[in-house]
């Protein structure tokens, strides 16, 4: 019988893009904020700059994917 390789945990790697709080027009949070999974009047979304430290993830033409919620590439 063929034996499995050890399985390892590995350090989590956080997302390369920094993340911004946005205040959301409370009247539209009234209206949609339930619908789309707001529970407060703000958002939290990644914007388009690079966090601190993370520059070397996009040298070398290197892909980078951020799974949320136990999502996968699969």
């Amino acid at each position: 019988m063929e034996q499995s390789p050890a399985l390892t945990d590995f350090p989590k790697l956080y997302c390369p893009f920094l993340r911004q709080t946005f205040e959301v027009n409370v009247a539209q949070w009234k209206t949609l904020g339930a619908k789309i999974g707001l529970r407060e009047p703000r958002a939290y979304l990644v914007v388009d700059r690079i966090a601190p430290g993370y520059e070397w993830v996009f040298e070398d033409h290197r892909i980078t994917v951020d799974l949320v919620h136990g999502s996968s590439l699969l």
